[in-house]
């Protein structure tokens, strides 16, 4: 019998509500058994990110109270098709994957070699932002895929808004 799981990379940095719901989302809506959360040690076009030992254990924090989700840290410094099918086929086997990826890491597919192997052969799930469509997704894709856009409840946050308003908040504690 085979297992369904959700594979979710990211930055994580940090780890929020939205990636819960969504992670909890796509879990019900295709039925999987787990959803592993996947952090980067080195994101696409993200520099200066939190070292990645501190984000796995927020992450790996956040996700205790929730059965079916699972941290895992890649060998790949990064999730690419080269690097990470071989390593997640090894893990979990080829059949049942299905990949989860906010609608604001979908447009850069375009950018990612191999993109093609991926998206023929495993099902998405494309978390919507607030602003985005699925028209809009439908646009971004050149080639046939199975997807499904997931929207949570909470479909505003985001890692960079959270950074930002705490440091704001930090700026504020040291002024006179």
């Amino acid at each position: 019998m085979h297992r369904h799981i959700g594979i979710y990379a990211g930055t994580f940095d940090p780890i929020h509500a939205g990636h819960l719901a969504f992670a909890q989302e796509a879990q019900q809506f295709f039925g999987l058994d787990q959803v592993v959360l996947l952090p980067e040690a080195e994101p696409r076009n993200k520099p200066g990110v939190a070292p990645l030992s501190g984000r796995m254990a927020h992450v790996q924090r956040e996700i205790a109270a929730f059965p079916g989700l699972l941290a895992m840290q890649l060998a790949a410094r990064r999730f690419t098709v080269h690097d990470a099918l071989p390593e997640l086929y090894a893990t979990f086997g080829r059949e049942g994957l299905v990949f989860l990826f906010g609608s604001d890491v979908a447009p850069s597919f375009v950018h990612w070699p191999g993109i093609e192997y991926l998206l023929r052969r495993h099902v998405l799930a494309i978390g919507l932002r607030t602003q985005d469509t699925e028209a809009h997704l439908e646009q971004t894709y050149r080639t046939p895929i199975r997807w499904a856009a997931l929207r949570t409840a909470i479909p505003h946050l985001s890692s960079t808004q959270i950074r930002r308003q705490l440091s704001m908040a930090d700026v504020s504690v040291i002024r006179p």
